[in-house]
């Protein structure tokens, strides 16, 4: 059967759109937070760590939450990520996140951020507590991106505990 070339287009075309599709949660959204740059689109699911039937944030080691508390505390080693289906071209990426350092005997505990890779922040427990922003962080059009929040293992631990309240990533049109 001979199929004519607007056919063979629109099929292609198809095609592209399926393989290129948004990672999908069950139940969960994706919401611009407290101060996203202007004409931007939110990426990260989930982002206050508020949705108890969110699936998008990955979580390995001793962390408490996400889901349902409105953050995630690192008090030992762990690790917590999201994939992140960028299916379209920006201009630009922001990344913000909120934390805050408590303790007072401070270690050498650590608390990394880093998005595909690329380490965009090491806290200690000599941080300061806040909001931290990334403008730009890289070009990740049509691509899968991860957020990887960690804290590893150190021989030396103290008592900070780290508290993330919230996470975003923004692709900037």
């Amino acid at each position: 059967m001979r199929h004519s070339s607007a056919t063979r287009f629109f099929a292609a075309i198809l095609i592209g759109l399926l393989v290129h599709a948004p990672a999908v949660y069950a139940s969960c959204t994706r919401q611009s937070g407290p101060t996203g740059p202007p004409f931007s689109q939110a990426l990260v699911y989930d982002y206050t760590f508020d949705d108890t039937n969110c699936s998008a944030w990955q979580v390995s080691g001793s962390i408490y939450g996400p889901g349902g508390n409105g953050y995630v505390i690192f008090d030992a080693p762990g690790e917590l990520y999201q994939d992140i289906v960028v299916d379209t071209s920006f201009s630009s990426y922001a990344l913000s996140f909120d934390v805050t350092i408590e303790g007072s005997s401070p270690g050498l505990e650590k608390l990394r951020i880093e998005v595909d890779g690329v380490q965009l922040e090491e806290l200690n427990g000599n941080s300061s507590s806040g909001r931290y922003d990334y403008d730009p962080i890289g070009d990740y059009d049509n691509s899968t991106v991860r957020i990887r929040i960690y804290r590893p293992y150190t021989s030396f631990p103290g008592d900070t505990v780290f508290t993330v309240n919230w996470v975003e990533m923004w692709g900037r049109f």
